[in-house]
């Protein structure tokens, strides 16, 4: 899966809206893994400023667990 240049910019639109309110808190939740992150973004200008964006002054929980739609994984 690799967003479109077109997509990364209103992905980055929608983040960087959000930065600038204080008071407001915007949780990001992804199966992927962040380190696959950049695999994602056509441009990795976009991709930078999103991931500064997400990243300043966040907190990060990773969860390692079964799968629950399977199983056997």
């Amino acid at each position: 899966m690799e967003l479109d240049i077109d997509k990364c910019r209103n992905l980055f639109k929608v983040i960087d809206s959000r930065d600038c309110h204080h008071s407001t808190t915007t949780m990001v939740i992804s199966q992927i893994p962040i380190s696959n992150w950049y695999e994602l973004f056509q441009g990795n200008t976009y991709a930078d400023a999103c991931m500064d964006r997400i990243i300043h002054n966040a907190y990060r929980l990773e969860f390692n667990g079964r799968n629950m739609r399977n199983p056997s994984k």
